[in-house]
């Protein structure tokens, strides 16, 4: 299947552009795409932390946070766009 992931900030200089179209596997999760796309120690230790996601992340599924669905455990569906962002604070 084909899944559309978004890059912002600093993310898409890791990711070298904007957007990607990848093709997983049908019934793959966060987690899988994360692992796929993270081809290079580099970007598994900006993307993780340990097997988690790097606390400094914020990804979305069809404009919900992945943290109020199921995690890295997300199910992912065929047309879905991703998009991850670093955690912004402000005040």
């Amino acid at each position: 299947m084909r899944i559309k992931v978004k890059f912002f900030a600093y993310i898409r200089d890791l990711f070298e552009g904007k957007e990607r179209d990848v093709e997983i596997e049908t019934g793959a999760t966060v987690r899988e795409l994360l692992d796929l796309l993270c081809d290079s120690p580099e970007l598994r230790k900006e993307i993780f932390k340990g097997r988690e996601l790097n606390p400094n992340l914020v990804i979305f599924k069809k404009g919900a946070s992945i943290q109020g669905l199921n995690g890295l455990e997300t199910d992912l569906d065929e047309g879905d766009t991703i998009n991850i962002f670093p955690f912004i604070g402000g005040g």
